[in-house]
């Protein structure tokens, strides 16, 4: 295997920027155009070589891994994510430096779905209301059956809950509240 670093004429750990200086004074001096040997295009095409991979942190990590061992680094696929977890903070990059393509907007529901939401939101949230105003009521007016009364508010706040929990996104929509995601989609980021 060849020695990238020593094409170059760079200690291994070189940064991006001597990087960049050794490869042009080389580029300069084996450049076929410049230099009429008969080896000049072989030598340019490994400076290159040697310049395309140590200029990138993934690819140099890759080869400098495999220097060391003489194994290929096991996930050094070419165009595959690291992570998708934003935790590891490389969700949004490739391991060989390139961006992924955006993901598609989703698309919007049909009219007619978004009224049947409202309407069977609307719907259930009325008659829970509904629920929890004649259960306090009974337990005002009829303080004698005080098991069922309990019973009966006890059911419309468990009702209520659910039902939070069950359109929790369609009532932060109503209420006008939004998530992160549309605030970073209105902002532009």
């Amino acid at each position: 295997m060849k020695d990238y670093y020593q094409i170059l004429g760079v200690r291994k750990n070189a940064n991006t920027e001597d990087i960049k200086r050794a490869y042009r004074r080389k580029a300069l001096s084996v450049h076929p155009d410049v230099n009429k040997g008969a080896d000049a295009g072989e030598n340019f095409i490994s400076i290159n070589e040697a310049y395309e991979t140590l200029v990138n942190p993934g690819k140099r990590r890759s080869y400098d891994y495999k220097m060391e061992t003489g194994i290929p680094y096991m996930d050094s696929k070419p165009g595959a994510p690291v992570n998708r977890d934003k935790r590891y903070g490389t969700a949004d990059r490739y391991r060989d430096g390139r961006k992924p393509p955006p993901r598609p907007a989703p698309k919007p529901k049909p009219r007619y779905e978004v009224l049947f939401e409202r309407g069977a939101f609307i719907f259930v949230a009325g008659i829970i209301l509904l629920s929890v105003v004649l259960a306090l009521r009974d337990m005002i007016l009829y303080s004698s059956d005080v098991k069922h009364n309990i019973a009966g508010a006890a059911v419309a706040i468990l009702m209520t809950v659910l039902l939070y929990y069950g359109w929790k996104k369609y009532i932060r929509e109503l209420l006008g509240f939004k998530s992160k995601t549309q605030k970073d989609e209105e902002a532009g980021r």
